[in-house]
């Protein structure tokens, strides 16, 4: 069953000095129940970590699969978060992020605010990425505000949610979806928190499911980023799913005969560089053209790319098929563009997973 669960706001860029911006507003609705947030920029400067590097990041020695570090107060389900993501990064040519542990306790204190105020989100239609203070458990309205709280500094930031109590899940979910997917594979994204919760067996019961498991990952991220491509499903990937619901708020360009259509697919770079888009192909076993949407910020309709008023980021563009993808499949992604004044050529392909979803 799907249902929409929330409206978040995006996360911000602003100088320590400066007021949050105002934010366009997101919901997700989706099997998986997620919910997320992307970038959004705020007046000022911004020196995102600077000298407010967090006292507990971790000693490099703490290491397991996955790359990135985490600190010794890490629970099993935040190190797996950790892992999951970190995997994805590296797969997509990123560099592994870092756990540190006031996100941990940040995130962890947010999770567990949802989960034991089941009754009042459902009732008051709180955004889950908010908080009210006559609430019990209460840390901060924003995410901004309960980062700081839990005494981590930083001038960009980003929140996502989802309903599981599932790490491994959660973070496979968020990758899935369009927006949602941006901030964890953004090359800015630096650090992160992850918190899971479950209501408690003894809480009076409470009518929305909805509310009574939570994942959040706070995430800490830099104001810049070297010139970097990330490239998703990354290049020589398997097991990618076939198909996307368009489960999702606001819903991504629907194809014209409706959902499911083919597996989301994105380009993010690393800097904010001018680009045209020249051509693009999606084939299938390198031989058969599909039909696709291609969208970004900004529509450009001699290269039938059209404009996405909710890529509200001009390093991003993404592609996805007018149906769903066979199972078992080679695919091959072209896209051909003029970039900073220079071409650029990319070219990568990826595997569907053997079962049809």
């Amino acid at each position: 069953m799907t249902r929409p669960v929330d409206r978040c706001p995006l996360p911000f860029l602003r100088s320590p000095a400066a007021p949050a911006p105002l934010a366009l507003v997101l919901a997700l609705a989706m099997t998986a129940a997620l919910a997320a947030c992307d970038s959004a920029t705020g007046a000022g400067p911004a020196d995102v970590l600077g000298g407010d590097v967090p006292e507990d990041a971790p000693p490099a020695e703490e290491i397991r699969g996955g790359g990135g570090t985490f600190p010794e107060s890490a629970t099993e389900s935040q190190i797996l978060a950790l892992e999951q993501l970190n995997r994805i990064r590296v797969a997509s040519g990123l560099a592994p992020v870092n756990q540190v542990a006031s996100l941990n306790q940040c995130s962890q204190a947010h999770a567990e605010f949802i989960v034991s105020n089941c009754s009042n989100y459902g009732t008051a239609g709180l955004s889950p990425h908010n908080e009210d203070a006559s609430w019990p458990g209460f840390t901060g309205v924003q995410f901004w505000d309960r980062m700081e709280a839990a005494g981590y500094t930083v001038s960009s930031a980003s929140e996502v949610i989802a309903f599981m109590n599932k790490p491994t899940q959660a973070v496979d979910g968020w990758i899935r979806t369009l927006y949602h997917r941006l901030p964890l594979l953004d090359p800015r994204t630096k650090e992160i928190g992850y918190g899971g919760a479950t209501i408690p067996s003894d809480a009076p019961y409470c009518q929305y499911r909805q509310f009574w498991n939570a994942d959040v990952i706070d995430i800490g991220m830099d104001s810049t980023a070297d010139d970097v491509v990330v490239l998703y499903p990354p290049d020589g990937s398997k097991y990618i799913p076939t198909s996307f619901d368009g489960m999702e708020s606001p819903m991504p360009t629907p194809p014209p005969a409706g959902w499911p259509s083919g597996t989301i697919i994105t380009v993010q770079f690393g800097k904010d560089l001018p680009f045209t888009v020249t051509g693009h192909q999606l084939l299938e076993f390198g031989q058969t053209a599909l039909p696709h949407l291609i969208v970004a910020s900004k529509a450009d309709e001699t290269a039938y790319v059209g404009a996405d008023p909710h890529l509200n980021d001009n390093r991003v563009l993404s592609l996805y098929a007018l149906s769903r993808l066979k199972a078992g499949t080679d695919y091959t992604v072209i896209v051909d563009m003029v970039r900073n004044g220079g071409p650029l050529h990319l070219e990568w392909t990826f595997k569907t997973d053997y079962v049809q979803d």
